[in-house]
Parts: C-alpha cells; sequence; structure tokens
C-alpha cells in the first residue's frame, strides 16, 4: 500500500507540481521585468546612451572591404570615417545628446515615478522642439563640407548628377561619392534635405497617457506583480497534494515537498541561466546562416549588444526567483529533519525495550535454582 501511494505520489510531483512551479516562475518573473518602472523607465535611457558609440562602432567595422560591396558607399564611409568629428561629437555639438539627457531622460523617469505612485498620473508631452531645432545646426552643414573634402573631386558626369539631385530635391540614393565644385553647395543639398525631414517632425508628441482612475501613492507594477504571486497557490497545491500521498508521516510529507520546491527552482534556475549565457552565443554563430551580406551580418551583430541589454532585463528576475525558490525547497528539506512523529519515536524506542526485556531473561537464567 505504501508503494503505491508513493509511486501515486510521485507521478504528481513529477509530471504536475514541478512543471506548473517552473511556468509560474517564469509567468511571474516576467512579469515582474516587463511591468517594472525600472524597465519602462531606465531601459529606454540605457539604450539611448548606447546609440552614439553604436553607430561609430559600425562605421570602423565598416571599412573591411568585404562588409560593403558597393565600391560607392564604400567611399561614402571611408570619408565619413577621415574627418576629425565623430558621430559622438557631432551628437554632442548640436544639442542632441543633451536632449537625449535632459528631455527624454526626465520624460522616462516621469513614467517610472508615475508608475510606482511617487507623483500624479498624467499624460507626459516630450517636446522635439529642441530636436528640430538641433537637425538645423549650423554644425551639421559643417560636418558634411567635412566629409566631401575628403572625397575625389567629381568629373563631369558626377557633377551632372549632383546638379540634377540639386535641381529635383530627391533623396540621395547613389548620390557619386566626389566632391561637387563648391563645397558649400554640395552641402546645401544634404541641408535641404534634412530640413524637409524636420518639417515633418511634430512639436510635441504624448509618450504617456496619464490615466485618472490611477490614484496617487498607487504602485501600478508593484500591484500586478503582488497579484502574479498568487498564481503560487497552484504549485503549492500539487507539491502538498503529491507529497500528501507519498508521505508516511510528518517529516516524510517535509522532505517529499522539500524536495520537490527544491528541483523545480534548480529547473528554472538551470534553463534560465542557460538562455542568458546563450544568447550571446546564439547571436554571435547563428546569423552565419540568415544573412546574404556581410553588411547584414554586421548589423545584426552590432545590435546585438542592444539587444542583450534587453534580455539580461527580462532574464534577471527570473533567475531571481528562482534561487528563491532553490532557499524555501532547502529550508524545508532541512526543517524535516527537525521533526520526529510519534510512530518514528515507537520504533525507535520498541527495539531498545525488546533489547532490554531479552537481557533480562538472560538475567534470570543465568541465576542459579534456590531449590
Amino acid at each position: 500500500m505504501n508503494t503505491t501511494r508513493k509511486i501515486i505520489g510521485l507521478l504528481i510531483i513529477v509530471f504536475v507540481a514541478i512543471p506548473t512551479i517552473f511556468a509560474i516562475i517564469w509567468s511571474v518573473g516576467l512579469t515582474k521585468a516587463v511591468v517594472s518602472p525600472e524597465f519602462l523607465s531606465e531601459l529606454p535611457q540605457e539604450i539611448i546612451t548606447k546609440v552614439p558609440d553604436f553607430v561609430d562602432d559600425m562605421l570602423d567595422s565598416m571599412q573591411q572591404e568585404d562588409v560593403i560591396i558597393d565600391e560607392n558607399t564604400r567611399k561614402w564611409v571611408q570619408a565619413i570615417k577621415k574627418t576629425d568629428t565623430s558621430f559622438k561629437d557631432l551628437l554632442k555639438r548640436i544639442g542632441i545628446l543633451d536632449w537625449f539627457e535632459n528631455e527624454l531622460s526626465e520624460s522616462f523617469i516621469d513614467i517610472g515615478k508615475i508608475l510606482r505612485g511617487e507623483i500624479q498620473s498624467k499624460s507626459i508631452m516630450l517636446d522635439l522642439r529642441p530636436l528640430k531645432k538641433a537637425l538645423k545646426h549650423e554644425d551639421i552643414t559643417l560636418y558634411i563640407e567635412e566629409i566631401l573634402k575628403e572625397l575625389p573631386k567629381c568629373n563631369d558626369a558626377e557633377l551632372r548628377v549632383w546638379q540634377e539631385f540639386a535641381i529635383q530635391e530627391e533623396i540621395f540614393e547613389n548620390l557619386p561619392a566626389c566632391r561637387p565644385l563648391g563645397l558649400k553647395e554640395g552641402a546645401s543639398i544634404f541641408k535641404n534635405e534634412f530640413n524637409r525631414a524636420v518639417v515633418d517632425i511634430p512639436d510635441e508628441v504624448n509618450i504617456f497617457q496619464g490615466v485618472s482612475e490611477v490614484p496617487y501613492g498607487y504602485d501600478v507594477g508593484q500591484t500586478v506583480v503582488s497579484l502574479t504571486y498568487i498564481l503560487f497557490i497552484i504549485p503549492i497545491f500539487f507539491i502538498g497534494l503529491g507529497a500528501l500521498i507519498a508521505a508516511t508521516s510528518k517529516s516524510s510529507f517535509l522532505r517529499w515537498s522539500g524536495a520537490a520546491t527544491l528541483i523545480g527552482g534548480l529547473i528554472s534556475l538551470g534553463i534560465a541561466s542557460f538562455a542568458k549565457g546563450i544568447v550571446p552565443w546564439a547571436m554571435k554563430f547563428s546569423h552565419y546562416n540568415y544573412f546574404n551580406t556581410r553588411l547584414e551580418e554586421l548589423i545584426f551583430e552590432k545590435t546585438g549588444s542592444l539587444m542583450l541589454v534587453i534580455v539580461d532585463k527580462l532574464i534577471t528576475p527570473v533567475i531571481t526567483l528562482s534561487g528563491i525558490v532553490c532557499v524555501i525547497g532547502v529550508v524545508i528539506f532541512a526543517l524535516s529533519f527537525t521533526i520526529t512523529s510519534k510512530k518514528e519515536v515507537i520504533k525507535r524506542i520498541e527495539p531498545k525495550q525488546q533489547t532490554e526485556e531479552i537481557a533480562i531473561t538472560d538475567k534470570k537464567s543465568d541465576k542459579p535454582d534456590s531449590d
């Protein structure tokens, strides 16, 4: 009978309880990551700060001959790299970096405060006027002139193409990598194209819609996460059911429960750690089979660092929660050795009593008969 109960309890734990606790850990961990104010407010800032360095790194890598097949495009990239101004320096000079660090960052910080209930809920409007002003900055024209200086002079055919672009005001695609007769005239073609693009940018954009029903001091993210913790009732029920069927005592019940909890946490922890470690490896090697050009591979490889930031934010809460579940399992399992049921006490005492009775009987039998 005991063997049958243990088999049934084991089946419930292995095929129901452990998969359930694994699924709940991942559900709660990912939910905690996504709805956290840090994910919604700090992650965009972290990515934004990496973009300028990402562009400069891309330009460095694009110098390789096997990256850009088109000769004309390669000449443009080489000219850009020959200038004394990096892309990051340009963004700093025209004020875009300042806009990133102040206007944009403050907007995301306010979103985080609203979600934590630190400030009243409101619509957050992102002011794009400083960005539009930066895109019209004179330093952009000077930067374009620096690039044109690094190019060879245009021949007659190439010069006619430049003139056609100036007249037709088309987007400069396949523009010859050469320097027209006048640097300012050549730079003005790019500048005019920038100005036309800036016109389409609105002055403000609503990046967060205020919700009047959310009261001040109400932490939305924490509330959602707290509600998801209720889901742990499901694996607790199945672990308890399996342990109750398989166990023969209180200490046995705790051992079954602790072992099941520990195994579920360890499986989740192992897979989460593996996923966090395998993503960089997969991104490094898998792209060779999916892209047609070296440029596509390079873009995928360089954007990988940005993707890893997102993966880290998503997986870390799962790893943390898995570790907590493992600790709980170890504690429950350890407690089982501190609890002794009455049956176990009786079982330990009975052999001792039997031994004492046998010894007494032997002593009596050894005494000489008084008769």
